[in-house]
Parts: C-alpha cells; structure tokens; sequence
C-alpha cells in the first residue's frame, strides 16, 4: 500500500442524510488515478461503505 500525499477533503455532515452518499460518489467518481479523497462524516459509515 503506498500514501498519498494529501487527500480532498468530503464534509458530508451539513447535507441532509438522502444527499450524503450521491455528494460523495461523485467526489469519488472525479478523483484521477492516484488521488484519494477524505469522508468527514458524522454518522456510523456502514451504510456508506456498503454502497462503495
């Protein structure tokens, strides 16, 4: 596994819970190869992770 050297930070917890998930698939989806992003979130992510 090799780092990266920074990550985009996704600040879900202002969205209302049926927005969260299409905000993040799309920060996911725009990230080019090599790129990582980080989820802020204030919930328990099982939901989140199961739809990634």
């Amino acid at each position: 596994m090799t780092a990266c050297a920074s990550s985009t930070p996704v600040d879900v917890r202002k969205l209302a819970p049926h927005d969260r998930y299409p905000v993040a698939s799309a920060a996911f989806h725009l990230l080019d190869a090599g790129e990582s992003m980080e989820l802020v979130h204030d919930q328990d992510l099982k939901a989140v992770k199961r739809q990634f």
